[in-house]
């Protein structure tokens, strides 16, 4: 039987499948990542060599491989030597020879490269999660939730008053630099819904819970709050408060030292922007931010914000918070106003903004204005860098948002990314549900090239909140530029028809092209066309789908129809493609929108704490 066996060449037919099979495998396995191909692919490889292996041996019993072709063992003359024998040697020393020189190219030039890349890579992300974990750890048992305090007046529209109550407390808690206070977009994700301390406490990783009530009628006000341990659930302090009104700024104070004494802290109560301030005042400013999660729609978030943050001024003129609020609902307007109305709102938020300076130049409010200003609007990161710094100070605060985001971009724009993640990773942890946070720090991890990491971050904010057209639009975009265009027009495809801003076939147009879908990318292009309704649109499915000139002939019939100053407005990556193009320069020099050289920047911020304690290590660890 053996002798058969070696006549007819079935161990040199099986001696040369199992080469082939193994070089196959070595060459599939090399190129899964090339090509984003999953796991599924190699198994599927080895499943078919192993079927495919019994037959190959039969067909080696029952045919000869002859300088004629395959011929039947009945056909040969009985008992006869078969001649393939040196065709398969020779097969077997070629496959060796192939798989020898793999190996060895594997070996001494792929393999180190590629184990390179993976510890890298792996490294970065455990100093990712342990830069996270150092920071849990540094707040341990000190990390705390203010969840809105329930309304219990028989008024429903005095909802805004308890809302009041809590950001107050959150607000004097946070100025304690050893707690971790879980910031209001985040706490306000909780309001009205059934509350599990034992998920809270898993979601969000905090020690301590503080819920409560509020009651008013006319001037008299009960106030019921109560401390609770996130990670037994068990009730550690309560406490009930009746008042008048205007003892309602010493109730708050009242509150926060007995929980800093139950979580053993020293808190040093501080001035709140609000009191002394005309009650009436201090009521259209809690209507005007009432509720941040859901905004009410439209006219609260905009045209009735406003109204009722005019009314506060109207009453108290030198209302700072008030004041940067009012800013901030004007700047909101003029990014998405006409080329119209633009100048008019661009001046009436630069006299707020003078206006809130000359109150309080040292101010949080007045250091995030003036950096803003002047990397929004002037470009100037030299400008911008002494008002950062400043905000730095202040990145516990949770009644203003500290501009994260312009430090983290100064950050990058310096060489300083690790730093920049670091405060980035500080600032999600503190507002996992805060959308503009998730979005400034995705556009920062962006910048510097973290596109896979930001758009995970933006995908994040899902296990929040259902995401509006807008955010499914910048989702989208993320992954769009992260390289993953199937999960790109999955989120396109979620935006709802007929939005004013956020076009769904527009969206859907860049990861048609990106996947290859050509015809149904120039359906869309063709349509735009016929409109020419934005010409910055028409020019960036040009950019991204490589035509160039195309693309820069809609960019300056944007500056002929808009203005020199919306050629900043087209930095984005969806213009990638054509970033190379010498004309890109030009066209932004030409306009005046080229990137300044970066100076030489002093930006030492003085950060709380635990913050500086994370960049000093890293600082250390170089």
């Amino acid at each position: 039987m053996f002798e058969e066996l070696r006549r007819r060449n079935v161990h040199r037919v099986a001696i040369a499948y199992l080469a082939g099979a193994w070089l196959l495998v070595q060459v599939v396995e090399t190129l899964l990542p090339a090509f984003e191909w999953s796991a599924q692919v190699l198994r599927l490889v080895l499943v078919l060599l192993a079927v495919g292996f019994v037959p190959a041996l039969i067909l080696a019993w029952v045919f000869e491989w002859t300088p004629e072709g395959f011929r039947r063992e009945t056909d040969m003359p009985s008992r006869a030597p078969r001649t393939a024998s040196k065709y398969f040697d020779r097969l077997i020393a070629v496959i060796l020879v192939i798989a020898v020189t793999y190996f060895a190219v594997d070996k001494f030039a792929i393999d180190p490269a590629r184990d390179k890349a993976e510890i890298a890579a792996a490294t970065e992300e455990a100093a990712k999660r342990a830069l996270s974990d150092s920071l849990f750890a540094e707040f341990s048992d000190r990390s705390i939730l203010i969840l809105p305090f329930l309304n219990m007046s028989s008024d429903p529209d005095q909802a805004f008053f308890a809302d009041g109550i809590s950001e107050e407390l959150l607000n004097m808690l946070s100025r304690m630099d050893e707690l971790r206070v879980i910031s209001r977009s985040t706490s306000w994700t909780f309001k009205g819904k059934e509350i599990d301390v034992a998920e809270i406490h898993q979601k969000l990783n905090v020690s301590h819970i503080l819920e409560g009530s509020v009651r008013k009628a006319g001037n008299e006000v009960r106030i019921t709050a109560q401390l609770i341990d996130a990670r037994t659930d068990t009730h550690l302090w309560s406490e009930t408060y009746d008042r008048t009104f205007n003892d309602v700024f010493a109730i708050q104070d009242e509150i926060s030292l007995a929980v800093a004494d139950q979580l053993h802290l020293e808190l040093i109560v501080p001035d709140s922007p609000h009191e002394g301030v005309d009650p009436l005042a201090y009521e259209s400013y809690l209507r005007a931010r009432s509720d941040p999660t859901t905004g009410h729609g439209a006219a609260v978030r905009s045209s009735e914000a406003r109204r009722l943050l005019h009314d506060a001024l109207d009453i108290e003129p030198d209302y700072v918070p008030a004041m940067y609020q009012l800013t901030y609902e004007y700047e909101q307007l003029r990014v998405s106003a006409s080329p119209q109305e633009e100048p008019a709102i661009r001046q009436t938020i630069l006299e707020l903004g003078e206006r809130m300076v000359n109150l309080a130049p040292d101010s949080v409010y007045a250091s995030n204005w003036q950096a803003y200003i002047a990397m929004r609007w002037h470009y100037d990161l030299l400008a911008a860098a002494p008002h950062l710094e400043n905000s730095m100070r202040y990145a516990n605060r949770t009644d203003v948002h500290v501009w994260f985001r312009g430090a983290i971009e100064l950050l990058y724009r310096l060489g300083r990314d690790e730093e920049g993640m670091i405060l980035a990773r500080y600032w999600i942890d503190r507002d996992p549900a805060c959308v503009g946070c998730l979005a400034g720090a995705a556009a920062a991890m962006r910048d510097a090239g973290r596109h896979e990491e930001a758009a995970r971050i933006m995908e994040s904010m899902l296990e929040w909140r259902e995401a509006d057209s807008a955010g499914y639009w910048n989702i989208g975009v993320a992954f769009l530029v992260a390289g993953d265009a199937e999960k790109a027009l999955y989120y396109f495809d979620q935006i709802e028809d007929d939005q004013p801003f956020v076009d769904r076939d527009f969206a859907r147009a860049f990861a048609l092209y990106s996947l290859g879908q050509h015809k149904d990318f120039e359906s869309i292009l063709a349509r735009r066309l016929s409109s020419q309704s934005n010409p910055e649109g028409i020019a960036r499915l040009y950019a991204w789908s490589g035509q160039s000139n195309e693309a820069f002939e809609w960019l300056e019939r944007m500056v002929a129809e808009y203005g020199a100053e919306y050629a900043n407005a087209v930095k984005t990556d969806l213009y990638e493609p054509i970033k190379s193009d010498p004309r890109w320069q030009e066209f932004l020099e030409k306009h005046g929108a080229s990137d300044k050289p970066i100076p030489r920047i002093d930006f030492n911020p003085d950060y709380p704490p635990i913050l500086q304690n994370a960049v000093d290590a890293l600082v250390a660890n170089r």
